[in-house]
């Protein structure tokens, strides 16, 4: 059992904490915030999270074509 391991904070940006995920030889990170951990996060949240998120941007632009389209 290893004692040193990463940790990714509450606060840090995505981009941070997948590089951080990426770089250890670990496939969950635990949360922390304020030394407590908070959560647990894995490259399948990652993936599902960013999955969700261009789901909802293709809707957004959808929802933003067809309104336009109905004005003219």
């Amino acid at each position: 059992m290893s004692r040193d391991f990463q940790v990714v904070h509450r606060s840090e940006m995505l981009e941070a904490a997948l590089a951080r995920l990426q770089g250890c030889s670990c496939h969950t990170l635990p949360v922390e915030e304020n030394g407590r951990i908070v959560g647990m996060v894995t490259m399948e949240n990652m993936g599902e999270f960013l999955m969700i998120q261009a789901a909802l941007s293709g809707r957004r632009s959808d929802l933003g074509s067809r309104l336009a389209g109905s004005a003219a």
